[in-house]
């Protein structure tokens, strides 16, 4: 994603009527961190303050369930690595 679509989705979201602007909140969180920072100066705009603060938000609550999958998977190859290497030690006691 070019940094480019991200300045048009943020002057889309600056000039959009309130009621239009939640639809670019998903387009714009999918930028992580670039968003955030590109969002940021909206907070200090009272207008437009309420939707730079929910677009962060989905941001983080995609980044926690990326975390979260994560983290399951990781648990999940831990536990696979723990059967194989008790399978291992059983073969080598025999």
């Amino acid at each position: 994603m070019a940094a480019n679509e991200l300045d048009q989705l943020i002057l889309a979201a600056r000039t959009a009527a309130p009621n239009d602007r939640i639809e670019l909140r998903d387009p714009i969180a999918a930028y992580g961190p670039d968003a955030v920072a590109a969002l940021a100066p909206m907070l200090a705009d009272p207008t437009l303050r309420s939707f730079a603060i929910r677009t962060m938000q989905e941001n983080l609550r995609d980044l926690v369930s990326r975390i979260q999958r994560t983290a399951q998977s990781v648990a999940e190859s831990a536990n696979d690595l723990q059967v194989s290497a008790e399978e291992v030690n059983a073969s080598t006691d025999e």
